[in-house]
């Protein structure tokens, strides 16, 4: 769910062809510079470029919720996100109990999971400072689609 105070003054809605859905001033000369994203609200599905953690200066957490069942998109109990404690790591809850964890970030993996790595195909960021904490991936061929979803089974 998407809430917003700021007001749209001359605004156009543009699908970029990353998937992410932008609201933007017209008259904005930054095109990464956007009202609104859809990148900020993941749903059940992960892209390339979409983050997924913090943002510290409007205390928005991005992560992934699976859908109910495969023909009800309403939140179902299964998320998928970055746990905030002295050690970062990414987990998995059902409901508000931890289903999986990926074991902390070392600074160059995710020490419970050494095989989730780059590949030619893929590569993985991850981000910490006073602004914001998250991790997202990248194509690095850019001729393939790739996303990640998750579902409740």
């Amino acid at each position: 769910m998407a809430n917003s105070t700021k007001e749209a003054g001359n605004s156009k809605v543009q699908l970029l062809d990353s998937g992410n859905l932008v609201l933007r001033e017209e008259n904005e000369e930054k095109p990464e510079n956007y009202s609104w994203q859809s990148f900020d609200y993941p749903s059940d599905t992960w892209l390339p470029g979409m983050k997924v953690g913090w943002d510290f200066r409007t205390g928005l957490e991005r992560c992934l919720t699976a859908w109910k069942s495969l023909d009800d998109p309403s939140l179902g109990e299964l998320s998928w996100g970055i746990e905030l404690h002295d050690y970062l790591e990414i987990v998995m809850k059902k409901g508000s109990n931890k289903f999986f964890r990926i074991g902390p970030w070392n600074g160059r993996v995710f020490s419970g999971a050494p095989k989730l790595r780059a590949t030619l195909v893929y590569d993985f960021s991850f981000v910490s400072n006073k602004d914001e904490l998250y991790f997202m991936f990248h194509m690095i061929n850019t001729s393939l689609i790739s996303r990640a979803v998750l579902n409740q089974t």
